[in-house]
């Protein structure tokens, strides 16, 4: 986020209340022709107004007509229903993953993350 800002090529939107109280924040990314949704913070007061749904709303309005996707940098199942409200779709993105540790050390990682999925399946 702090490159993002100092690149110009991200920056923070929120929403508030007629009182000046900041109820909803977002970070957005704009990289090559993508607007990514990063970190979003809201109150308990944001969540009953919808203020999550004004500022996307806007950041949707402020873009139709350009050639930019709005990428929600994925979810879990119950957010992603709230997603495809905007008419999002889901995307496949592939990772390749390279591990160059000596054999004890991949040992050990892989007790560590078997102990890490057992605690908290949730968790990659």
């Amino acid at each position: 986020m702090d490159q993002g800002l100092r690149n110009q090529s991200g920056y923070f939107l929120k929403v508030q209340d007629q009182q000046g109280q900041t109820l909803s924040m977002a970070f957005f990314l704009e990289y090559h022709d993508r607007l990514t949704y990063f970190q979003c913070a809201n109150t308990h007061e944001a969540r009953r107004a919808n203020a999550n749904t004004l500022m996307l709303d806007h950041v949707i309005r402020e873009n139709s007509g350009k050639r930019i996707i709005l990428d929600f940098e994925g979810s879990v199942e119950e957010i992603s229903d709230f997603y495809k409200s905007f008419g999002a779709e889901e995307e496949v993105f592939y990772c390749l993953e390279v591990n160059n540790l000596p054999y004890l050390l991949k040992g050990i990682q892989a007790i560590r993350k078997f102990i890490v999925r057992r605690l908290n399946p949730f968790l990659t």
